[in-house]
């Protein structure tokens, strides 16, 4: 195996045209003996790999000015229980690759924004940037991991081979209104050794102009920023032996460089009640330490902060909580005080699942005993009440939604529901996904809201059907025609076999709105017994094939 270093790589994508500025850390390096060495800049004399990180055509921009006024154009949700607030339609396209020979060799996995809106067109020029350069850069590094695979597998004996290889990024949504989308990215890289690398990058735009917000404009007293931060980790991780001390003359690096030729900054993301800070593998302590993340909540600092990007939150949210490596810092009832909450699993190795789900506030802990094969978790502030959902995965890719109320000195289990959430950014406007088992089995989608009981309730009990599928008649059907908006015409209509009858909409058990071959709509009344009828005849006498999954 060819000898090398592995080396802690931050993927930072320059924004050239949108202003993104690069995230760097400390960079630290694996011997292939295993040892540890720290490197605060990159020794040119050892032989490393790294990612090609585009370089900047002219000086980036950021957003200097906060704007809070309100745009006239944009409009408000006018749902019941919604409040006074516009959410971003934003998720993330998953992007696999992998490599065979002899052998698994190595597996990629990363993400891109799907940014579900056009309402902002600077935004969406950025984001449309950012995705060209960042998925060009990435798949770049994981075809390079690629070589390095196929290469180090070829030069070892079988027994030595220490793959696959392996590179995993999880994009995980931190804010997306109407002043700010905020990315977090969790990294992991492993190529060879005793183990692989973890670190965050993170994305900050201004959704009004689609420029880098910077740093300095969020907090405007970044000289006591330094005290704080230190203050805050130590409290959190008060077991952390950091490369230097005291931490505060850490982050004053971090701002003013002594060394001109290298500079770390912060990694950081603009959330709705404050900044989190990240620190990656090797950044302020050893591997042993793992990574920290902590937030400075606006309510308790609001001293340091531009107070134009929190004035104007409203109550109600939602944040994706990160469950691989951390919880999250957030002031749950407005009193100053930072409440801290996560989400963990607890594993069981031998049968390859998860067995339970633990949700703790501030040392509170509620285990839930629910099995799956992985999970997501949200943090809900829906007005004056706090919950938060757990997505987990079963068997055939079936998802549930588990949901707890949580204050910040106590943890209650609501209840469970089955489906899978979709866009998730406003609790009084989201997508609950759900396979359906009328007439055949697909994935059907609806809009719900947070419920008083926190538990999602749909608005008006219909599920649009996201499955391209069709069933075909092989005998007459009499069927009730419906308008485009699905609701009842009063007429009938007596469809010929030979009909194809594509699924539009259903409430998952009495009926199925269907669209046929000659482009009427109609609604077809089902039962879900033994046989299945529609309109009161068995169903396998009415269509040549039902499409069941097992």
């Amino acid at each position: 195996m060819k000898k090398r270093f592995l080396v802690a790589i931050i993927l930072s994508i320059v924004l050239c045209m949108v202003g993104c500025n690069v995230q760097k850390v400390t960079q630290s390096v694996i011997s292939e003996n295993g040892q540890e060495e720290q490197q605060t800049e990159p020794n040119k004399d050892d032989e490393q790999e790294t990612v090609a990180v585009t370089e900047p055509q002219g000086e980036p921009e950021t957003s200097e000015k906060h704007n809070s006024e309100t745009d006239p154009e944009k409009t408000h949700s006018e749902e019941k229980g919604a409040p006074n607030a516009v959410y971003l339609d934003v998720t993330f396209e998953e992007h696999w690759d992998s490599y065979y020979d002899d052998v698994f060799l190595m597996s990629g996995k990363y993400n891109s924004i799907d940014l579900q809106i056009t309402d902002y067109p600077a935004l969406t020029k950025a984001v449309n940037t950012f995705n060209a350069e960042y998925i060009a850069q990435t798949q770049g590094y994981v075809d390079k991991i690629k070589e390095n695979a196929l290469s180090d597998y070829k030069e070892s004996s079988p027994d030595n081979w220490m793959g696959p290889y392996e590179f995993e990024s999880e994009m995980i949504l931190k804010r997306a209104d109407d002043e700010v989308l905020a990315v977090e990215e969790q990294i992991y890289s492993y190529e060879g050794g005793i183990h692989g690398l973890s670190f965050y990058n993170t994305y900050n735009f201004d959704v009004q102009t689609g420029e880098w917000i910077a740093l300095e404009n969020v907090i405007t007293d970044m000289d006591s920023l330094p005290d704080i931060l230190e203050a805050e980790i130590i409290g959190k991780y008060p077991d952390l032996e950091p490369w230097k001390e005291p931490l505060a003359d850490v982050f004053r690096d971090y701002i003013s460089p002594v060394q001109e030729e290298y500079q770390p900054t912060f990694t950081w993301t603009l959330g709705y009640d404050g900044v989190t800070f990240y620190f990656s593998n090797y950044e302020i302590g050893s591997y042993a330490e793992g990574l920290q993340q902590i937030t400075v909540c606006y309510s308790e600092y609001p001293q340091i902060f531009d107070d134009g990007y929190f004035k104007n939150v409203d109550d109600s949210y939602v944040m994706e909580l990160d469950d691989l490596w951390s919880g999250t810092d957030t002031d749950l009832n407005g009193d100053g005080i930072t409440d801290y909450v996560s989400v963990t699993c607890n594993y069981d190795y031998e049968m390859d699942y998860i067995e339970s789900y633990n949700v703790t506030v501030n040392g509170n802990t509620f285990t839930q005993e629910s099995y799956g094969y992985g999970y997501k978790s949200y943090l809900l502030k829906a007005e004056d009440r706090n919950y938060i959902y757990v997505e987990r995965m079963v068997e055939n890719d079936y998802r549930l939604i588990t949901v707890f109320e949580i204050t910040p000195n106590s943890v209650e289990y609501m209840g469970e529901t089955g489906g899978g959430i979709g866009c998730f950014t406003n609790p009084f406007n989201f997508e609950v996904e759900k396979r359906m088992d009328v007439l055949s089995t697909y994935t059907a989608s609806a809009d719900c809201y947070v419920g008083d009981d926190g538990m999602p309730v749909e608005k008006n009990g219909i599920y649009e059907v996201k499955s391209d599928i069709s069933i075909t008649s092989i005998a007459e059907i009499e069927a009730e025609l419906v308008d485009e908006e699905g609701n009842l015409t009063g007429e009938g209509y007596c469809f010929p076999a030979g009909t194809d009858f594509k699924f539009m909409a259903t409430d998952g058990e009495t009926f199925a709105d269907m669209l046929t071959s000659d482009g009427q709509r109609c609604r077809l009344y089902t039962e879900n017994g033994w046989p299945v009828t529609v309109n009161g005849r068995n169903a396998e006498e009415c269509f040549e094939m039902l499409w069941y999954a097992g």
